[in-house]
């Protein structure tokens, strides 16, 4: 084993060039996975925490139409497992000729909903509102909102005035994901559509998330014509568009680790040709084929090992970099770029993976020689 060892340590020294060429393609792609996948995982961190801020219940009751009693809050309230039930109406309006979301709120209970303003206050009356930060300049003044949809009749117009400013949400992350919110009382606005009385979304929080399941099932067959999300649920379709993302990333670390194994081939292939007269005198005094393949396995290991921990180290940094990218180009939601042990360990054994993969053909032909045909030619 140790002649093996030194075998292997001569030929890394005496090709170093080319084996650093090798070991540069195996950090490159490494690089870009562990880059790409770290993105990824921040992206989907990202969306995470901003939905949980944006939909802090673990369920929601709503419906297309304010149909729902506000009586029914007490009523769900004192179920098992209940810890707070706030009543909700989500209208679909415009601003400024932009979409938003029409939201009225019990004032009194506006801590439940950890709403963070970037200037201003919280609404105290009949008329004033909050708008966020996406909407433009508005704060001081008056707007009017356009109802696309009242839920009870033809489309309205709403004037309030804004007396705050709320922190972006979602922060553009994707524009289909924009919500643009405009806050005003509750009361005031059951007032404003004549739907003193009622509502048509119902959030809820449990104590323990083990009734979540049980609670949404009984909601459902309690308001057969309502939807019913959940926490999690919302979470999960958040996520799998992130996976749409993430698929396209995979594509180009496919091609990258391609183009890495084809040029660990090359190297290989070239030198096992120029070896294949060393290892002929070696295996004609007796070194046997597994010693042999055995010493190009560890010369390829080391190339592997070198090229994927320096790829995982630049591509954490790579990360910041796509991050510093993504602002430049207007992305402005704070993306977390986290070390994640996971994957540091899928870019390391995945370079392990394609330079083996890749070394396999050259290192089976050496260990296959026949002694007295090379020498017979010369090689």
């Amino acid at each position: 084993m140790r002649h093996v060892v030194l075998v292997a340590g001569r030929d890394l020294r005496a090709r170093r060039g080319r084996y650093a060429l090798a070991a540069l393609a195996i950090a490159a792609g490494t690089a870009l996975l562990v880059a790409l996948s770290t993105v990824t995982f921040g992206l989907k961190v990202y969306v995470e925490g901003q939905i949980r801020e944006l939909y802090p219940a673990d369920i929601m009751l709503y419906s297309d139409r304010i149909e729902i009693p506000v009586d029914i809050v007490e009523v769900i309230g004192s179920m098992e497992g209940v810890d707070a039930v706030e009543p909700l109406i989500l209208v679909g309006a415009s601003l400024g000729g932009r979409g938003a979301t029409l939201v009225g709120i019990p004032i009194d209970d506006v801590d439940y909903f950890a709403i963070s303003l970037v200037e201003g206050r919280l609404p105290r009356s009949g008329g004033e509102a909050i708008v966020e930060e996406t909407l433009g300049d508005l704060y001081g003044g008056r707007a009017t909102v356009e109802l696309t949809e009242s839920l009870l009749g033809p489309a309205r117009r709403i004037e309030v005035e804004v007396v705050g400013v709320l922190e972006s949400l979602l922060k553009g992350f994707v524009q289909t994901f924009q919500v643009n919110l405009v806050v005003v009382p509750l009361g005031w606005l059951q007032e404003v559509l004549g739907a003193e009385g009622f509502v048509n979304a119902v959030l809820i929080t449990v104590r323990d998330k083990a009734y979540v399941e049980p609670l949404a099932d009984a909601l459902k067959e309690a308001f057969p014509s309502a939807q019913v999300y959940t926490q999690r649920s919302l979470i999960r379709a958040a996520i799998r568009i992130v996976d749409l993302l993430g698929v396209f990333f995979n594509v180009i670390i496919a091609v990258t680790l391609a183009i890495s194994g084809i040029v660990v081939f090359a190297v290989m292939a070239i030198t096992a040709r120029e070896r294949m007269r060393e290892v002929a005198l070696l295996k004609a005094i007796g070194v046997s084929g597994r010693a042999v393949a055995l010493s190009v396995l560890l010369e390829v290991l080391a190339i592997s090992v070198v090229g994927g921990v320096t790829g995982m180290a630049a591509g954490y940094y790579g990360a910041h970099v796509l991050k510093a990218l993504l602002g430049y180009m207007g992305v402005s939601f704070d993306l977390p770029i986290l070390a994640v042990p996971e994957v540091f360990v899928g870019g390391v054994a995945t370079a392990l993976a394609v330079a083996v993969a890749s070394s396999t053909l050259p290192i089976v032909r050496l260990s296959r020689l026949r002694p007295l045909e090379i020498l017979a030619r010369g090689q």
